[in-house]
């Protein structure tokens, strides 16, 4: 989703975190603007991709000791995304190299929107499979202009994708979500309350409960002008609730001046309580820089 541009920083210097555990990394993004979802590409490695123009980039996340280092990412195109359609968001499948990705029409109205199944060759991502989520069918709604599917996460079998249109439910807001079973291909809907009088969620990581439960815990970004938070919320793709409500774990925008746009967001496979986001450089008005935000975000006692 593009938004209203950022006071620009001088040169490629990062905000200043305001306090730890933040640590904020300028991303060399070889020429590919307006990143918008993340997700694990191999160890220590993380993928990209661009909303726009057909591409991706690679890049290792930060080391000790290399903080304020610049990222310097790798450029990877994207083949099989129809004309009208942005990439919004990317998540890694269980086998290797695979990966879904999750698109958004500009025009208002839009009635279905994808999950695209990709594969790397080489230095080429290539769809080569999609599966259409009917809207209205799902949801009983038809998109917003720029508000179509923006988050996507995977475990196993089970892809979970959010809608940025918003919804009215329970007496307060709430972010359509769809659980969808690979292997049979079927579609269930859901919707997460939100925690803000303004936020969306623009980005997912899911991981497996603990326990025997087939649940998924899943953290999302829940973001607008002046919010930036890290919510929680817990789905059962056996027993799907038709709503379930998100917890804030961490308000970030408390810590990061100027706040800037995060759009994607993967989880540390090594630190279960560790984040990191990617911020989405181009406003549609002007060309900032993209950022890479670590954070440490422990859910609340």
């Amino acid at each position: 989703m593009r938004t209203a541009p950022l006071s620009l920083l001088v040169g490629l210097a990062a905000p200043a975190p305001t306090e730890p555990p933040f640590a904020v990394h300028v991303v060399d993004t070889a020429g590919i603007h307006g990143l918008s979802g993340l997700t694990v590409s191999g160890p220590g490695r993380v993928l990209a991709v661009a909303e726009r123009m057909r591409a991706l980039v690679e890049f290792d996340l930060p080391r000790p000791g290399d903080a304020g280092r610049v990222r310097r990412g790798v450029p990877l195109r994207l083949e099989g995304v129809e004309a009208d359609e942005e990439t919004e968001d990317i998540a890694a499948l269980s086998q290797t190299d695979r990966f879904v990705l999750v698109t958004e029409r500009q025009s208002a109205g839009a009635t279905d929107e994808s999950l695209l199944f990709a594969e790397r060759r080489g230095e080429t991502v290539v769809v080569t499979d999609r599966l259409r989520i009917d809207l209205r069918a799902t949801w009983g709604l038809a998109a917003a202009a720029n508000a179509g599917l923006e988050g996507v996460c995977a475990v196993g079998d089970h892809v979970v994708a959010v809608l940025e249109t918003v919804v009215a439910a329970d007496g307060g807001r709430a972010a359509p979500v769809a659980i969808v079973d690979r292997r049979t291909r079927t579609v269930t809907a859901s919707r997460v309350l939100l925690t803000s009088d303004t936020g969306k969620l623009s980005a997912l990581a899911c991981r497996k409960a603990e326990g025997p439960s087939g649940a998924l815990e899943i953290t999302a970004i829940e973001r607008h002008y002046g919010v930036g938070r890290l919510v929680d919320f817990t789905l059962d793709p056996e027993k799907p609730a038709p709503l379930v409500r998100a917890r804030v774990r961490l308000d970030f925008s408390r810590h990061l001046d100027p706040l800037p746009n995060p759009e994607g967001l993967v989880r540390s496979a090594e630190q279960p309580d560790r984040f990191y986001l990617i911020t989405d450089d181009d406003s549609g008005r002007g060309i900032d820089v993209t950022r890479l935000i670590t954070l440490d975000a422990p859910p609340p006692p």
